[in-house]
């Protein structure tokens, strides 16, 4: 299903969830964040690891029933940079926010993953249970484009839409073989 509001309208597709698959999102983005309690720190938004994890795992889903793979459900190790997901031969890294229209942001370029072609970008609704995907830059587009801006963190690498249309990427699946 793709909706939308303004000049992005045709290229957002909503990806909607259901209870199980929330409740899925929220255990693992529960045991990932469960190392991190210890270091007491709360971002100066209000964030917290939880927090933050939750809707990593649900831009993570989101993105993966679009490409029609596995949502990864490893909880330990974290991602040591490899891409978020891999699948026709691609790696993807995936960027989710709560805020609308979400900024793609990286702390530096080698944050973007070496072995990542993409960045996939996506808004995730906490309150309609809903992750909307904006859009895809390559790497090379993200290093071009990109803008230092502060977000109350410290400096990082910023991109702001319009993004690439997610529909140019349908197709493009997970090779089981």
């Amino acid at each position: 299903m793709t909706s939308g509001s303004g000049d992005h309208e045709m290229g957002l597709i909503e990806i909607p969830f259901d209870d199980d698959m929330w409740a899925e999102c929220k255990r693992i983005s529960l045991a990932r964040s469960a190392p991190k309690r210890r270091w007491k720190k709360n971002f100066e938004d209000g964030n917290h690891s939880d927090d933050i994890h939750f809707m990593g795992v649900v831009g993570e889903a989101a993105a993966c029933v679009f490409f029609g793979c596995e949502l990864n459900r490893e909880i330990n190790g974290g991602d040591k940079h490899e891409p978020d997901i891999v699948t026709g031969g691609i790696g993807i890294e995936v960027k989710a926010s709560k805020y609308s229209p979400p900024h793609l942001k990286f702390t530096s370029m080698e944050r973007f993953g070496r072995r990542s072609h993409i960045a996939v970008v996506v808004h995730v609704d906490l309150y309609r249970r809903v992750g909307t995907l904006w859009g895809y830059v390559d790497r090379r587009e993200f290093a071009e484009r990109h803008e230092v801006a502060s977000y109350g963190h410290g400096s990082c690498l910023v991109m702001k839409p319009p993004y690439r249309d997610m529909l140019a990427l349908k197709g493009i699946y997970l090779d089981n073989s």
